[in-house]
């Protein structure tokens, strides 16, 4: 390997949960901060970052970063001298397989490790051990972690207290009183109650949307353009009769038996699945609770079609998937019909990246594009 001034050098930047939620609290950027950190400490070594790997996604495994994946194979094809990270955790806190991924690159191609508080030598093996130990380490935190932000977000929510994370429903604000957040109507509060009154006067969502499009009203992002979905997604947010729910949706891991890999999926509940509480803004959305019940009980109840006691297709061989050209499967889950793919033993080729949509979104979709 070469040394002094001569070292070919990069950095990984990655954040931690923690570095979120601070961001959330404190608005700072932990990137920014941790390349200013890195920065200096090349400076004081003589030496300058040649390229940076910045991993804006929060995937627990190596497969989940794109940017490790690329960090590694340009380690792998001894591209690098030294790679600078503020401390070794951010490499990853994925299982021992990854763990001894990064391990072994860092070692067998001869690759400095330089960290805020320790350089790792590759040629040392009392260097590799504490590496591979705080790596480890780093995963158990982060199991402790992730269990003591649930269990403080699902007791938060039996408080009523809002769950500051990602965007507020439309016609909300999250704000902090007396250093709890809680929802407070913003300049949309209004678009939001119209949308209750014209479906108590029987209109249903498709002309609603229609009506806001013609009207140019804006959407939850600023955009100019509703859909019957968005209308409908809005009308049954129990947010706006002064709820918080938490457990919307779960993580659910699946083994593969080819690959010996754990894979995540995101399931959305069922409505009855998760826990709703009245929260800190009861009271201020200028709907009822017993008038929010009876509107989306109509939209539920209008959602769904029914041939006697059995649930009928009306869109069987009709409707396929634009990627593989399947005919899409209507499915119930937990009370809840869905569109998705064929059992995957029936298909003769592979689909990839087409998820399924909920029933009533979909026919909503077709009823809009045929009107």
């Amino acid at each position: 390997m070469t040394t002094g001034d001569t070292w070919s050098c990069c950095a990984y930047l990655r954040k931690s949960r923690e570095d979120e939620e601070r961001e959330r609290r404190r608005g700072e950027d932990t990137l920014a901060r941790h390349r200013r950190i890195i920065d200096e400490l090349a400076a004081d070594d003589g030496r300058q970052i040649a390229e940076w790997y910045p991993e804006v996604v929060s995937g627990e495994t190596i497969a989940g970063r794109p940017e490790m994946i690329r960090l590694l194979s340009d380690i792998a094809a001894g591209k690098w001298s030294a790679v600078y990270v503020v401390e070794a955790s951010r490499l990853g806190r994925g299982g021992g397989s990854d763990q001894e991924k990064i391990v072994n690159a860092i070692r067998y191609t001869d690759t400095w490790l330089i960290t805020e508080y320790k350089t790792f030598d590759p040629s040392s093996d009392a260097d590799m051990r504490q590496l591979k130990n705080e790596l480890r380490s780093s995963e158990d935190e982060l199991a402790s972690i992730t269990t003591r932000l649930m269990r403080g977000k699902k007791q938060a929510a039996k408080e009523g207290i809002w769950l500051a994370t990602g965007r507020t429903p439309y016609g909300w604000k999250a704000v902090r009183i007396n250093g709890l957040w809680q929802l407070e109507p913003d300049e949309n509060h209004g678009t939001m109650l119209r949308i209750y009154d014209m479906l108590e006067a029987g209109d249903g969502i498709v002309r609603i949307a229609e009506t806001f499009n013609r009207e140019g009203v804006p959407t939850a992002r600023g955009g100019a353009h509703w859909t019957a979905a968005a209308v409908r997604s809005i009308a049954l947010n129990k947010a706006n009769c002064g709820y918080v729910s938490y457990g919307k949706t779960t993580t659910v891991r699946t083994f593969d038996p080819e690959s010996f890999e754990v894979r995540k999926e995101h399931k959305r509940m069922a409505e009855g699945e998760y826990q709703s509480k009245r929260g800190l803004h009861y009271g201020k959305g200028g709907i009822d609770e017993e008038r929010w019940e009876r509107i989306t009980g109509n939209i539920l109840s209008a959602a769904r079609v029914h041939w006697g006691k059995e649930l009928k297709n009306p869109l069987s061989t009709l409707l396929v998937c634009g990627k593989c050209g399947y005919s899409m499967t209507m499915r119930n889950a937990n009370g809840s019909y869905y569109y998705d793919h064929k059992v995957a033993r029936l298909m003769t080729r592979p689909c990839e990246g087409c998820h399924g949509a909920r029933m009533d979104m979909v026919v909503d979709a077709v009823v809009s594009a045929l009107l």
